[in-house]
């Protein structure tokens, strides 16, 4: 059993958390796609553990912001964002800061997490959650140390390594807090300068030192940046595709409003009169309707990929509305028999 701190009051957890050089124990955790991810999913690469209680806590937030940054400076590594938070909390939070180089990954579906790995908080307002803990696993799934290493401004560098790490806030600004660790710095000359702590604290402000710039979910933008996006940024040219699809289906989607009425009129209009009603005749037509809207939604996603498809968004609903008129204002011939005309009868006069 660990003891944390939160604003000045001690807590406990589980347990302690796994040793260095012992197998990482197995996961089922969900991704931001609702698909289940083990350990196994990650084999060969060196993983990056951020556990912390929730997204939603600004110390949280800002650490994987952190760590979105060190994913793409280090792209052979991954970087795992472990939380209780549910899929859909984390993904919004990414896509809103357009965090896209680490892997979110919700206990949704594997509560025995935090128990595993030692993190469980069993006492006070955060009950229930995970600690902030950072784990290193190794390409072989053993747990290793901490490593950082840093180039110093005087030429000299210095390399520091902990048994546990946990990320957390010193004046608003995001540190990480190393325990039972080392410090080894070579000076300038070459002399090595060795001390081990119990505790110490590393600051992360330099990483948000970044030229990204913050950018909006796609849902958010105007027509005009959806459209024409800034390409000289790598997250809009990695993204450009989408953006197109989504300023068409923007404009494709008055038209689908159009096609929709136009359905519910021909459900009405489009036959022939019935004394039993136009109940199964609107149905289908009803039915018919969402087949299109969902159709408009899979052209939409399909788009996203290729954008030579995109005129397909506004074939569908204008498909739609050309047979809804076509129903309407179809001319129903009649036949009508033709009447033969009647001999006259002569008028019967009687002698008076």
């Amino acid at each position: 059993m660990a003891t944390i701190t939160l604003r000045g009051q001690e807590y406990q957890t589980s347990g302690d958390l796994p040793g260095v050089g012992a197998a990482a124990p197995g996961f089922r955790l969900v991704n931001a796609e609702l698909r289940d991810m083990t350990l196994r999913d990650f084999a060969g690469r060196r993983k990056v553990l951020n556990i912390f209680p929730s997204i939603d806590t600004d110390t949280c937030a800002m650490s994987v912001r952190a760590f979105n940054v060190h994913a793409k400076q280090h792209p052979d590594d991954v970087m795992l964002m472990v939380s209780a938070d549910l899929p859909f909390a984390m993904k919004r939070f990414c896509g809103n800061e357009g965090l896209d180089n680490v892997i979110t990954l919700s206990m949704m579906r594997g509560r025995n997490f935090s128990k595993d790995y030692g993190v469980l908080i069993e006492n006070g307002p955060l009950a229930g959650l995970a600690a902030r803990a950072c784990l290193v696993i190794d390409r072989d799934n053993k747990i290793q140390n901490l490593f950082i290493h840093q180039d110093l401004p005087n030429g000299a560098a210095t390399t520091y390594s902990s048994r546990e790490a946990e990320i957390a806030t010193r004046k608003g600004e995001p540190v990480l807090i190393m325990r039972h660790g080392s410090n080894q710095q070579f000076s300038r000359e070459g002399v090595l300068q060795y001390t081990s702590f119990d505790e110490y604290t590393f600051d992360l402000s330099s990483l948000f030192n970044s030229d990204e710039l913050l950018h909006y979910k796609i849902a958010d933008r105007y027509p005009h940046e959806l459209f024409f996006p800034d390409l000289t940024q790598e997250w809009e040219q990695r993204n450009k595709d989408k953006l197109l699809a989504e300023g068409h289906s923007r404009f494709a989607g008055p038209l689908y409003n159009i096609a929709l009425m136009s359905m519910a009129l021909a459900a009405v209009l489009g036959g022939s009169f019935s004394r039993m009603g136009y109940g199964k005749r609107i149905a289908a037509v009803g039915a018919a309707a969402a087949i299109v809207r969902i159709v408009g939604f899979g052209v939409q996603a399909a788009c996203e990929d290729d954008p030579w498809l995109n005129v397909l968004q506004y074939l569908v609903p204008m498909a739609a509305v050309w047979w809804s008129m076509s129903q309407i204002f179809r001319q129903k011939i009649s036949s009508r028999s033709k009447a033969t005309p009647s001999k006259a009868i002569p008028a019967l006069t009687g002698a008076a």
